[in-house]
């Protein structure tokens, strides 16, 4: 796909490998939507039964428009009605458009610098503050989320 050979893609995101990461090497764009938000009716898949980590497809492209196309696509053939693992979630332009969201002119991103218990090296650092001054010139905001449901316990044996 990367030399152009093809312009768009499906692939799937088992736990342990990635839509995103593929897309990120082969400069690609990539989505890895929610499991079960996209049909896999007749995709062999290696995790069946297997409940704890779900398997999710989406779209591989060599544009941003080709994964919009795909996933409106596969949506508006209502997939749930043959897929029964599908959400019956129908495509919501206006929802793609964030017209709740004031259009996406003014949007509150939460960044986490640590979990707490392994704090991030320099360059990381450096790289979320510059994320953040980038949503604030763009006129987001960025504001310290914690991870608050996750407890370290010391001691276990």
């Amino acid at each position: 796909m990367s030399y152009l050979h093809s312009y768009l893609g499906q692939i799937a995101d088992y736990p342990y490998r990635s839509i995103r990461v593929p897309a990120h090497f082969c400069g690609l764009y990539g989505f890895k939507p929610s499991s079960g938000r996209m049909p896999t009716y007749g995709i062999v898949n290696s995790l069946d039964g297997q409940e704890t980590v779900l398997s999710s497809i989406g779209p591989l492209s060599t544009s941003l428009s080709g994964v919009t196309t795909f996933v409106r696509s596969v949506l508006q053939a209502e997939p749930w009605r043959y897929c029964p693992n599908t959400f019956p979630k129908p495509w919501s332009q206006d929802d793609y458009e964030l017209k709740t969201r004031g259009g996406g002119k003014e949007l509150c991103f939460g960044i986490m610098w640590d979990e707490g218990s392994v704090k991030p090296l320099p360059p990381i650092i450096r790289a979320l503050e510059a994320t953040k001054e980038a949503l604030k010139v763009a006129g987001h905001r960025g504001t310290h989320a914690e991870l608050c449901c996750l407890k370290i316990t010391k001691g276990i044996s």
